[in-house]
């Protein structure tokens, strides 16, 4: 049924383009690293943990409410980009007069018409995406066209965790995983966002290597290495290899004859698998 609110005067309400709700700050996606990029050209509001704006009462719908009129976007970006993986940082936006903006591994189209909301996955520079934003606040109708087309959808608490027990009761199908870490992580294709590469990449097999040009080594008298790539370092010693868990991926990166394999970022320093040994000084040209 056709919406029969008045979008001319909520889009006159707002003053603001782009607000994120975040708690999580350190994610296997990466988004954190995407919308500080994106700051440098557009306007982003952060409310929570991850920024310096709060709203209560915490996550209920009279704080989404009173901020969300503001705002022209919203950013439902999920913590990991993993295949059919959504969460309810998609589903708020479509309770509010604003555009959601997604990023995730999930076929949107298939929930919602593409021309409902935007997708982050198609603008991998966040300058793109940025401006993208910006064209689309400047021309009202075309605002006014993704809130009328997002107003035909509503969303509701699903009961699940009722609807799962019903299954688990009466469901008689068998099904057997051989491989439940192959399905849950291989299966799932996860991507991050590559600050350095100004991309995405495949968060568990990617092979792209670092531009020696990107690279800065520097060590000590005892063998100690360290390579810092823009602001991020890793750190190497001979008896203990361990990085910096924001040190940004690929999981693999060349420096002359020296290897750093199977990178992959946590919340807490990591094994560096080398090629068993430490390389001397004068092999990596320090």
């Amino acid at each position: 049924m056709p919406s029969t609110k008045s979008f001319s005067r909520i889009v006159g309400e707002k003053s603001r383009n782009v607000v994120w709700f975040a708690s999580d700050c350190l994610t296997d996606s990466r988004r954190e690293d995407y919308v500080k990029e994106m700051q440098k050209y557009i306007d982003v509001d952060v409310y929570g943990s991850c920024g310096n704006r709060r709203c209560y009462p915490s996550q209920s719908f009279t704080c989404y409410s009173e901020i969300l009129k503001n705002y022209r976007f919203y950013l439902s970006f999920e913590n990991a980009i993993c295949t059919d993986y959504v969460t309810e940082k998609f589903f708020n936006a479509f309770n509010f007069d604003i555009v959601p903006v997604v990023m995730g591994a999930l076929d949107y189209s298939l929930l919602i018409p593409k021309n409902s909301f935007i997708n982050a996955l198609h603008y991998p520079e966040p300058k793109m995406l940025a401006e993208t934003l910006l064209k689309i606040a400047s021309n009202n109708s075309e605002y006014i066209e993704f809130l009328k087309n997002k107003a035909l959808f509503k969303a509701f608490l699903d009961p699940w965790m009722c609807r799962l027990c019903d299954r688990l009761h009466s469901y008689t199908e068998e099904s057997i995983l051989k491989d439940v870490e192959k399905w849950f992580f291989g299966d799932a294709d996860c991507k991050e966002w590559n600050n350095t590469l100004r991309t995405y990449t495949d968060k568990r097999r990617s092979k792209k290597v670092l531009p020696l040009s990107l690279l800065h080594t520097q060590s000590d008298r005892y063998g100690n290495v360290s390579i810092r790539s823009h602001q991020r370092e890793v750190a190497l010693s001979r008896s203990s290899y361990s990085c910096d868990p924001y040190w940004l991926n690929p999981s693999h990166v060349t420096l002359h004859k020296f290897h750093l394999a199977n990178f992959e970022r946590s919340s807490r320093p990591l094994r560096v698998v080398t090629d068993k040994h430490f390389m001397p000084r004068s092999e990596i040209g320090l």
